[in-house]
Order: C-alpha cells, then sequence, then structure tokens
C-alpha cells in the first residue's frame, strides 16, 4: 500500500510553521529595536548620512530574505500539498482523470445544485475498482448550509447516504467532494482536537482528496469557512476502526 505523507507527516506541522513565524517575528523585532536606538538623534550630516546609506542595505536585505523565506517554504511543501500527494498515489494506482476540478457550466438558475452529479459519478465509476479490490475507500461528500452529508459507494456504484460514517484504519480514504449553494472548508479533527486536514468545498467544483488515518478515532468535521449564520453549527463527525 502506497503510504499518503503530506506536510504534517513530514515535520511541517502547524507548530513548526508557528516556530518559523516566531522565529521571524522576534528577528523583525530585534531590527526594529535596533534601528530605533540607532536613530539619527545627534549625528552630523556625514553620519546621517553613512547610516542611511546602511539602513537602506538591510532593508533591501530583509526584504530578499524575506522572499528568499517564502520561496523556500514553498519548495519545500510543494510535494506534500494536497493535491500533489493525492495525485501521485491515485496515478501509482493507475489511475489519471480523477483531480479536483471545475463543473460543466450552466446558465443561473438551472440546476446548478445537480451540475456536479456527472463528475462525481465518473469519478466514483473510475476508481470502484479499487475499492472493490479493497486498495480504498471512496467517501461523497456533499455540503450544504449548514450540514456535511456522506456518501458511501455500494459495490455496483451506487451511492448510499449514510448518518453513520465509518472508514478503515490504515487504507487510503479518497474524499469527493463538492457543495451545493456556497464555498466552504472541510476540516477534520481527531479526538485531541488536532486539525488533521482541511480541503476547500465549493459550489461548482469537485475536490478530491486522499487521507490515511493511523488509528480508530472518532473524527469531527467542522466548516472552517464562513458560510452564513448557522455556519457555527455546521459540524459533524465519522468513526475510524479497525480495518
Amino acid at each position: 500500500m502506497i503510504s499518503l505523507e503530506y506536510a504534517p507527516n513530514v515535520g511541517l506541522s502547524s507548530f513548526f510553521v508557528g516556530d518559523l513565524l516566531i522565529t521571524a517575528s522576534l528577528i523583525s523585532a530585534a531590527l526594529i529595536i535596533w534601528v530605533a536606538r540607532n536613530a539619527r538623534g545627534s549625528m552630523k550630516e556625514e553620519e546621517y548620512s553613512k547610516y542611511k546609506r546602511r539602513m537602506e542595505t538591510i532593508e533591501k536585505g530583509w526584504i530578499l530574505f524575506t522572499i528568499a523565506a517564502i520561496i523556500v517554504l514553498n519548495v519545500i511543501t510543494f510535494n506534500y500539498t494536497p493535491q500533489i500527494v493525492t495525485a501521485d498515489y491515485l496515478s501509482k494506482l493507475g489511475v489519471g482523470n480523477v483531480s479536483s476540478t471545475a463543473c460543466p457550466t450552466v446558465p443561473p438558475g438551472s440546476g446548478y445544485q445537480t451540475v456536479c452529479n456527472g463528475v462525481i459519478q465518473r469519478y466514483v465509476d473510475e476508481l470502484l475498482p479499487l475499492q472493490n479490490e479493497g486498495k480504498l475507500m471512496i467517501v461523497v461528500v456533499v455540503a450544504g448550509q449548514w450540514y456535511w452529508h456522506f456518501y458511501t459507494v455500494l459495490p455496483n456504484g451506487t451511492l448510499m447516504l449514510t448518518n453513520n460514517l465509518t472508514v478503515p484504519a490504515g487504507k487510503p480514504i479518497v474524499f469527493i467532494m463538492t457543495s451545493v449553494d456556497v464555498n466552504h472548508d472541510f476540516g477534520a479533527y481527531d479526538e485531541l482536537g488536532t486539525l488533521l486536514f482541511q480541503y476547500q468545498v465549493s459550489p461548482d467544483y469537485v475536490s478530491v482528496f486522499a487521507y490515511e488515518f493511523n488509528q480508530p478515532e472518532t473524527i469531527m468535521v467542522r466548516c472552517l469557512e464562513y458560510c452564513g449564520p448557522g455556519h457555527w453549527v455546521m459540524v459533524s463527525s465519522f468513526n475510524v476502526t479497525v480495518s
């Protein structure tokens, strides 16, 4: 079985990123204090001119450092982003036509709520042989104000709405997600309240995301993007069991 390794699995957790931000903040604060203490004050014109040139050099250096840091972080995390990991995993299983994509465009009021159904069914049909072989599990997620609907897929490809979703630990779960109204954000939390992953769920768009849960537990699902007055009640859960 192919291991799914996202950024959090290789040490780039929120704590790691937080440490980087704290370090950058401390460096910035130290620089500000140093500049404040070395302000012009009683400097002569010639001294101030040298000081100004030095400050301009430091400012340019700090800007270049910031740009370089952003580039380096993006390069480090690129191969561990959800889109890349999911696509790479499915590609190794021989699936090349399943990826996050926009749905066909329809005129306003012409059934936009169901415009993604064809894309979802096509993806389900593509992944179904792998599910029947036990290599993965398909879960279709439909978001709306203010609910999460989970569908499992029967061996014949039929979608079955479930109020008690159960997925196996140690096996990749392929989430196929869309929204029927506004933008939502699928956030999965473990029993300790740690955010395992989050993924944008949008109308007229199908999001595909593969994730492998490590242990049996109850996963809490929250919407992490404001979606209206009922946003705070958009909570659901599902269980991870021993496969």
